[in-house]
């Protein structure tokens, strides 16, 4: 069975090519270039003004015998003769993917071979000291394993469009992959520091940093100064970041969703940081938590003792907070109130809770049981 057919003839187009072959040799490194907007008027806009640039790059169809581009044209365009240059709206440079990075993205062994996954973030970490702070945005890469090149890449920025040219010939070696880098029409003044998205190889090593108890917003704190503005991201994306890493790590039957199971997520809650001293007592169905922080003990204590004479804790329950879990064979839990004692310091600090709880019971069994558990924690009860 044939493949859909093409919405235009390559032959045609190899004609119309040919008959600018100069300019397209000066300008195959340049998807803005003026000549492919051309191109595509005389072929009546069938094809895209990219999709016509594609064409030449990636040598379909055999182009460049037919065109006469040799890979000197090619490295014409992409690194300057005169490397005195000191246009700021260029930039010309070699990286290194060494070995071992090599080794996590390169091909695999198909009919069209493509890099693995997480090839972009490692292109983006090797560019990012070497550019103008661009957001780049990776279009495409190629990979030919009997052409004239190895690995050709296109991409630009996001925010200042700047084009970006990624050149291989040779292939890897022993040491790793060299890449030829083009950098044309950058604009410094439409860059906002704009955030790249944490995602792949990056993503799982900042979800490690955060689960070995690691708040997010002390990582924040701590990449505040940074000068690669780019990689520091928002309290949102980081917290989940947490949140996902957490999800995986919970060692549960496969049987059970996670996602959708808040008790299981609270019992691993309750063995991580900074939780370990703060959730007491976890109980499934009937479901309760009891939860307080030792801050909260110590002010109620120091309550107690400046007011011997007279003291009081202020009980409170609001069921408009929590929705109801989800029980076997289609069922629901009871309403879940959110209980909480409150203490009256004093007219400059007004009222502040110091113990909590969750619970589907409301009745003065657990509600006593509750308040025995904190008393035992440590809270003092009162001596009339």
């Amino acid at each position: 069975m044939s493949g859909r057919s093409a919405k235009y003839d390559y032959k045609e187009l190899l004609k119309i090519l040919f008959e600018h072959r100069l300019e397209v040799r000066n300008n195959v490194c340049s998807t803005s270039a003026v000549i492919w907007d051309e191109i595509r008027k005389k072929i009546n806009g069938v094809m895209s003004k990219k999709a016509i640039y594609n064409f030449v790059p990636n040598n379909k169809h055999n182009c460049w015998n037919f065109l006469e581009i040799l890979e000197t044209d090619l490295r014409k365009n992409l690194i300057p003769c005169d490397t005195s240059s000191d246009d700021e709206n260029q930039l010309h440079f070699t990286l290194i993917v060494n070995k071992e990075e090599w080794n996590m993205i390169a091909p695999l062994i198909c009919f069209k071979p493509k890099l693995q996954p997480g090839w972009t973030d490692i292109l983006n970490k090797k560019i990012k000291d070497k550019d103008y702070n661009c957001l780049w945005i990776f279009k495409n890469h190629h990979i030919s394993t009997t052409g004239n090149t190895y690995l050709t890449i296109n991409g630009f920025c996001k925010e200042c469009k700047a084009e970006l040219f990624v050149l291989n010939e040779q292939g890897p070696d022993e040491e790793g992959l060299s890449l030829s880098c083009s950098i044309t029409n950058i604009s410094t003044s439409k860059h906002t520091n704009c955030a790249r998205q944490l995602r792949g190889l990056e993503r799982e090593k900042v979800s490690q940093i955060l689960l070995k108890g690691n708040l997010p917003v002390n990582y924040l704190r701590e990449n505040a100064n940074s000068n690669e503005k780019q990689n520091i991201r928002n309290l949102e994306v980081l917290r989940k970041c947490k949140q996902e890493a957490l999800q995986k790590n919970i060692n549960v039957g496969s049987s059970i969703n996670t996602t959708r199971c808040p008790e299981l997520n609270l019992q691993h809650l309750k063995y991580t940081q900074p939780y370990t001293n703060v959730i007491h007592s976890i109980s499934l169905d009937k479901f309760f938590v009891h939860y307080w922080t030792y801050e909260q003990l110590n002010i109620y204590n120091s309550y107690i003792t400046n007011h011997k004479d007279y003291s009081i804790l202020n009980l409170d329950a609001t069921g408009s907070l929590i929705q109801k879990l989800s029980r076997p064979y289609n069922r629901s839990s009871a309403h879940i109130f959110l209980y909480a004692g409150v203490v009256h310091l004093n007219k400059k600090h007004g009222q502040i809770p110091v113990v909590q709880m969750l619970s589907e019971c409301q009745d003065t069994i657990h509600i006593s049981l509750w308040l025995q558990c904190w008393i035992k924690n440590g809270a003092k009860p009162k001596k009339w």
